[in-house]
Parts: C-alpha cells; structure tokens; sequence
C-alpha cells in the first residue's frame, strides 16, 4: 500500500472501480466457539482468506488482511 492514509478495504474496493470490474464480496466468519474471526473476499471468481484469526474485538484486523492480500495476489 502507498504511504497514504487509504485502508487496504478501501484501495481493493477503488481499484475493482478503476479496473471496471464488480465489487470485491467480503464475508466474516468465526470458528465454532465464536470466539475468533477471520474473513475472505472474493474479487473476479478469486477467493482469498486472511492469513489469521483474530478476537472479536479486532474483527476488522481480519478484513484488512484479507484485503491486503487480495491487492498483492492481484494484478487489478
């Protein structure tokens, strides 16, 4: 990511704008006890998972890395 202040979440979602292709599809889910969060996204039938789990607290963590991912693996 530039040394800006644009989250990954926002980059991924303007560079599906620029590129004219349809909005990445985030989705959250937790493991059984509820007690830890990951994420995926799905861009152009791609789909990525975050790399960790994280406390509910720090839900949006997961978010981030899944779509810090998504703009590296990516070339959109």
């Amino acid at each position: 990511m530039q040394n800006d202040s644009r989250t990954f979440l926002i980059a991924v979602i303007e560079r599906c704008q620029e590129a004219h292709i349809n909005p990445p599809f985030f989705e959250i889910m937790s493991d059984r006890g509820r007690t830890a969060w990951s994420s995926t996204v799905t861009v152009q039938g791609f789909k990525f998972s975050a790399r960790y789990w994280y406390d509910g607290h720090y839900v949006y963590n997961a978010v981030e890395d899944v779509a810090e991912l998504a703009l590296k693996q990516l070339s959109i």
